[in-house]
């Protein structure tokens, strides 16, 4: 998994070498269309040559939506458990991995919910998801970068220049940047989404920090990132 906006400077500098030499690979290119190649695989994700991800996030959707009918078809016929636990295995699992790279929607999760449960088209999801414990597709990019601040990135707090017992001891430093881009990176919304966590979960040991913050993002049910960021907690 890719977790350093640093990763992707091979792509960035073949771009660079497209758009300078329109025959690149010995193939005419359109420097209009440059942003359009067929795209890369990194691991097992599928990224453009744009640094954008929207034909990985098209390839998810087609994988999970063939889930989401089964579970329609076996929710009269298995037990709401084993429902959770198919979701999990089929749906979770594909609509995850490497979301701390590219996010995700959760529109296909909240689907897989109401058919779980046989709720209604319109049916509220925010209690479906806390009755069953499972963690919108949001929450679980959250508590993915919650881990890697925490594990990764604590090291670089504001406090870590003097020995002052200051307030504002436990909030990671923002590194300076350039680009707009870099604020969509992981190791930038890491930090972002670490900043805003109250101090009282903050200040828990590693290994009891990921279990609080699950519990904290279970019983929050957020929609987006914005929806946390906003919260104020």
């Amino acid at each position: 998994m890719i977790s350093n906006y640093d990763s992707f400077e091979p792509i960035r500098k073949i771009k660079q070498e497209i758009l300078l030499d329109p025959t690149y690979g010995k193939v005419q290119i359109d420097q209009k269309n440059a942003d359009h190649l067929v795209p890369f695989h990194v691991g097992f994700s599928l990224m453009e040559l744009n640094c954008a991800w929207s034909i990985h996030i098209d390839s998810v959707c087609k994988k999970v939506a063939p889930v989401c009918y089964c579970i329609n078809q076996l929710r009269n016929i298995l037990s709401e458990q084993i429902l959770v636990m198919y979701y999990f295995a089929h749906f979770h699992s594909v609509a995850t991995y490497g979301i701390t790279v590219w996010g995700a929607s959760t529109e296909s999760c909240k689907k897989a919910v109401r058919f779980i449960t046989g709720s209604r088209k319109r049916a509220s999801c925010r209690d479906l998801f806390k009755k069953l414990r499972i963690l919108t597709i949001p929450c679980t990019l959250l508590l993915n970068l919650l881990t890697y601040a925490k594990t990764e990135l604590f090291t670089n707090t504001i406090n870590s220049y003097h020995t002052y017992n200051t307030r504002n001891d436990k909030i990671l430093e923002i590194p300076r940047h350039r680009m707009a881009k870099y604020q969509q990176c992981p190791k930038y919304l890491a930090i972002i989404a670490y900043n805003h966590l109250p101090n009282i979960i903050k200040n828990y040991p590693t290994k009891r920090f990921k279990i609080e913050v699950k519990t904290f993002l279970l019983n929050k049910c957020y929609y987006s990132l914005n929806e946390y960021y906003f919260d104020r907690l």
